[in-house]
């Protein structure tokens, strides 16, 4: 999929595929449930959107979730590094 702003150079790519390694490696954090489950919340509803040509908003999901997981490193549900690596992950997404 694609996403970018008339007049501007950037386009964004965005794949099922790319969402669901995020979703993985959220899994292989083994994270208490409920975290778990906030955070894969706008993932899941990314997908969703691609899944309706909706590429504007799965990149609207996509900062949703860049700001779960700024609030869950904020009070201590994720440790820096695993902050650190979905918000690569997440970006790497929306630069692709």
């Amino acid at each position: 999929m694609y996403v970018g702003n008339e007049g501007s150079n950037t386009v964004s790519v965005i794949s099922a595929a790319t969402i669901q390694g995020l979703i993985a490696t959220i899994d292989s954090f083994h994270l208490p449930k409920g975290v778990t489950t906030s955070l894969e919340a706008p993932l899941n509803a990314a997908l969703a959107q691609l899944n309706r040509n909706h590429d504007t908003p799965a990149c609207n999901q996509l900062n949703a979730f860049l700001n779960q997981v700024n609030a869950k490193q904020n009070n201590g549900q994720l440790t820096q590094q695993q902050a650190a690596e979905l918000t690569q992950q997440a970006k790497a997404i929306q630069l692709v």
